[in-house]
Formats: C-alpha cells, sequence, structure tokens
C-alpha cells in the first residue's frame, strides 16, 4: 500500500491510549469495552436478526459524513490548542495527543462506515449480514469512542490535566 494512504499509525496510536495511566501498560478493560462489547452487540444483532432498511442506509451514510465533518474541525481546534500553550505541561501534551489519536480514528471510522453503508446497498445474503454487522461494530465503536474523546475534550477545555 501506498504511505500516502497508509493509516496503520493512525490505528496503532488509537490503541495504544488503551493504557491504564497509573502503571502505564494496556488495560485489558478498555480492550473490552472497546473491541469486544461492540463485537458481541454485532454477532447478537446478526443472530437474531436486525437488519438496516435501505431507507435508512442514506440517513445513516449522511450522519456519519457530518461526523467525519465536523471531527477534522475539532482536529484543527486541538491543533490550535496545541499551539497556544507557552507552558510545557507534560500531562497535557500527552492527553491532546492521545485525543488527537482518537478523533483521528474516529474520522477514519466514519469513512469506513460510509463505505460499507454504500456496499450494503449493493449486497444480500450472507454478505449483506456481514456488512451490518460491520456497520453495528464500527458504529457501537464510534459512539464509544466519541464519549472517550468528549470526556478529554472536558477535562482539556476546563483547564485540568
Amino acid at each position: 500500500m501506498t504511505s500516502k494512504i497508509d493509516v496503520s499509525v493512525i490505528v496503532a496510536e488509537h490503541f495504544a491510549t488503551f493504557r491504564d495511566e497509573a502503571t502505564n501498560r494496556y488495560s485489558i478493560l478498555d480492550f473490552v469495552v472497546m473491541l469486544a462489547l461492540p463485537g458481541a452487540v454485532a454477532i447478537l444483532a446478526s443472530i437474531i436478526g436486525f437488519h438496516i432498511k435501505d431507507d435508512y442506509v442514506g440517513t445513516l451514510i449522511s450522519a456519519f459524513a457530518i461526523f467525519s465533518g465536523l471531527l477534522f474541525n475539532v482536529l484543527v481546534l486541538i491543533y490550535s490548542i496545541t499551539d497556544t500553550g507557552p507552558e510545557k505541561d507534560e500531562v497535557r501534551e500527552r492527553l491532546i495527543s492521545q485525543t488527537f489519536a482518537n478523533i483521528s480514528f474516529s474520522v477514519m471510522s466514519c469513512l469506513v462506515a460510509v463505505m460499507l453503508l454504500s456496499i450494503l446497498l449493493f449486497v444480500q445474503g450472507i454478505a449483506q449480514a456481514i456488512v451490518e454487522s460491520l456497520v453495528y461494530f464500527i458504529g457501537l465503536n464510534f459512539m464509544l469512542t466519541m464519549l472517550m474523546v468528549l470526556k478529554r475534550m472536558h477535562i482539556l477545555m476546563r483547564g485540568g490535566a
């Protein structure tokens, strides 16, 4: 793959934020909540037979596209925060870096969700079930990541870190 579209760094930096701040070790609970829980929900939704109606696909595409645009703007805000702080607070800098990684991952998730939802319009049978499960997984993972970002942005904006 060309280095211009290789997003593995974004994924690696996002997963690097799943660390316990006290021990600096990866948090198993973070991985369970952020990956296993959405995976279990996606599998359960597929087994139960939840289907995304074609009428809703366009709305979901619009929602993910709007989120990706808004999140790009938040990335600019985060970048401006890094330029305005004359003092170098190591904890604050790490929090800003982690937030940037999480938002970048969320933008990528939105783009993947839009692609999968577009594909969903053209597949049926087992392929449809697989794509729907991926959409459920990415959607729930996206919402959980947004909760992480919200908490970090709240801490950054209130001045504590």
